[in-house]
């Protein structure tokens, strides 16, 4: 039973369960995936605390999901797959679903809570990206 992300890790390196080469089916590769995931998402938050642009318009999810999606997610998907994320993009519900979700009514509410919720994330990426960083895990195939 592991005690932490770091000993998970250390633990899997120990037993040959990572392999750096080819594909294995580890925690510390589902962790990696998790924290590409998580970031994505933060991306997303973050966006979705912004004001509007210049011409008083807001991004929708679907654009500010798009967005994160290039970063944090696409360099490690194939091209079909990409493909697919832009359907999804498209089918995202619009923003006052996803205030509602963080129990607001309007964007003057909800960005005080979403800057907690990210800072919250943040932090749990920063511990993990370190981890993976230590141990160059951070891309394995």
């Amino acid at each position: 039973v592991y005690q932490s992300v770091r000993s998970m890790v250390e633990a899997e390196l120990k037993a040959g369960l990572v392999n750096y080469s080819y594909h294995t089916n580890s925690g510390s590769r589902t962790l990696l995936r998790l924290h590409r995931s998580l970031n994505w998402l933060k991306m997303l938050l973050e966006g979705l605390s912004e004001g509007p642009d210049s011409e008083g318009r807001y991004k929708t999810p679907g654009e500010l999901g798009r967005d994160a999606y290039k970063v944090a997610l696409a360099p490690h998907h194939h091209w079909m797959l990409r493909q697919a994320a832009e359907i999804v993009f498209l089918a995202l519900p619009d923003r006052e679903y996803f205030l509602q979700l963080v129990c607001v009514q309007k964007q003057e509410e909800a960005t005080p809570v979403l800057r907690i919720i990210v800072h919250a994330l943040s932090l749990v990426h920063t511990r993990t990206q370190r981890i993976l960083e230590k141990y160059n895990m951070l891309e394995l195939p």
